[in-house]
């Protein structure tokens, strides 16, 4: 496909030049683009009961984890990428969504809550308004996926802390786009619930 051929003339030109954090970047987002790819192709055939669904979320997997790489490669070049921080940020929740699905929810639990560490690390360093806001939206949207996890775990207090915090940083995101709406609307109406 093209996306695994974009894939080897990034890894190619890493190979060249090791700092060439562009690369790193394009190479993380290639990995990351084929690890969707891949759970689609893993969901499809989990819904129509067909073999290779298990070796396809595998390798979306160990994709994921390879781009989680790179944006930290990029990192240790220039810890003020902030777009790394968020792109890490979404192949963990990627990765915790996986986990979620094979009912391992005390690892997505970890997982949804190191993805918002790494989305709340790059608003620190983001500059563009528009980069912030998806940020703290993708912050929250990870802390409300710990909260299922928390609760589902018996995490009571964890998972109202939780809820809590995804709400400000919703709020923080603008309530202006209909994506950001849709989730302060649930955690709000989970909060009111849990009070």
């Amino acid at each position: 496909t093209l996306l695994a051929e974009a894939d080897v003339c990034f890894d190619d030109m890493i190979k060249n030049d090791a700092g060439d954090i562009k690369s790193i970047g394009n190479r993380g987002n290639t990995l990351m683009a084929r690890a969707k790819a891949k759970l689609m192709m893993a969901n499809t055939k989990f819904e129509q009961g067909l073999n290779g669904a298990e070796d396809d979320e595998q390798q979306a997997l160990e994709m994921l984890i390879q781009a989680g790489r790179l944006y930290r490669q990029i990192l240790e070049v220039d810890p003020a990428q902030g777009k790394a921080f968020v792109n890490w940020g979404r192949v963990v929740c990627l990765r915790a969504e996986i986990s979620q699905s094979a009912e391992d929810f005390e690892g997505a639990y970890s997982l949804f809550c190191n993805a918002a560490d790494k989305f709340t690390a790059g608003i620190d360093v983001l500059g563009n308004d528009n980069a912030v806001s998806e940020a703290y939206r993708l912050a929250g949207t990870a802390l409300v996926g710990a909260y299922y996890c928390a609760s589902t775990i018996g995490l009571e207090g964890d998972a109202f802390s939780l809820l809590l915090e995804a709400e400000d940083y919703l709020s923080e995101a603008g309530e202006n786009d209909s994506l950001v709406r849709y989730k302060l609307d649930e955690c709000r109406e989970l909060i009111a619930r849990a009070e």
